[in-house]
């Protein structure tokens, strides 16, 4: 099995978007483990195209991250359990990917 990917990652931040980095109060760890989680699926799902993360402000000033890729996706039925600890589309040992199920689950509940 070839495990090579042609994937490429892109960060995009619009200068509108100004981010001062002394203004942020966050827990570095805790921010760093969000983006690791949320690429690293982005990557593991995308065979071959592109990973857009992007860093914006929304209308009350505050910044959003969006990660956009072009991976396989997933049904529309499964999204109502993307956040649910142990929960993967695919289950059982015949998968394709590995992993145990709870990357989104701990974004989703981490506070900082």
């Amino acid at each position: 099995m070839n495990s090579a990917k042609e994937v490429s990652l892109f960060l995009l931040c619009p200068k509108a978007t100004s981010v001062n980095l002394e203004d942020l109060v966050a827990d570095h760890y805790t921010v760093n483990q969000i983006f690791v989680q949320l690429i690293d699926n982005a990557i593991k799902y995308t065979e071959e195209g592109k990973i857009d993360v992007k860093i914006l402000r929304s209308e009350s000033k505050k910044l959003v991250v969006e990660i956009i890729d072009t991976g396989i996706g997933m049904e529309e039925s499964y999204l109502p359990n993307i956040f649910k600890p142990f929960s993967q589309e695919e289950m059982g040992c015949t998968r394709k990917y590995e992993g145990n199920g709870i990357g989104l689950a701990l974004v989703k509940t981490a506070k900082f």
